[in-house]
């Protein structure tokens, strides 16, 4: 686990808050650049960003949607860097240990090539796909993850109709977006 995902590891090494950095580090990956007065911490900040939104990235392509709903859940005060890293640590309910943003878990990688090999008809097994328990729980976690930010945003998103799929799916794609500076 990142010496930053202990419980004050950001916190303490700036001062700030999980919701100022979260900002900061959305910042980085949105503008590339560090936010003003936040220098001091670019590079703290820009090695979060970078295991978040590159290397996870890399091992997991949904990871492209899992960063930035985690960031924006932390933003808003709806989860700690403490839960997204470090909350199922020693909890004997939980495979992988770790916290809530998926990739985090232990053996994600595994787990991960596993899943794409399930969803192309090839035996996990033969790319090294991890255990099926960790399959399950990285799909658990991803799909957490999802529901818990789409309820978070639904809940202050004024006249959208939450049973109208379409409608969610759109205002969904149009933040993933916004947070990646695209246009449909």
């Amino acid at each position: 686990m990142p010496w930053f995902c202990k419980r004050t590891g950001l916190r303490a090494a700036t001062g700030l808050d999980d919701r100022q950095i979260a900002g900061a580090v959305w910042r980085i990956v949105a503008t590339g650049r560090v936010p003003r007065g936040m220098e001091a911490h670019g590079v703290l900040f820009g090695r979060v960003a970078a295991l978040m939104f590159g290397r996870e990235g890399a091992r997991d392509t949904r990871v492209v949607a899992h960063a930035p709903m985690t960031m924006d859940l932390v933003m808003r005060g709806d989860m700690s860097f403490h839960e997204a890293f470090a909350a199922y640590e020693g909890d004997p309910t939980r495979v992988g240990g770790r916290g809530a943003f998926p990739t985090s878990m232990e053996d994600a990688s595994a787990a991960t090539r596993g899943l794409a090999a399930e969803e192309a008809g090839i035996r996990p097994r033969e790319v090294g796909g991890g255990t099926e328990a960790k399959r399950r729980e990285l799909e658990r976690r991803e799909q957490e993850l999802a529901v818990r930010w789409v309820t978070v945003r639904l809940q202050s998103m004024q006249g959208i109709d939450a049973t109208d799929r379409g409608a969610v799916v759109r205002k969904v794609t149009d933040l993933l977006l916004r947070f990646y500076q695209m246009r449909r």
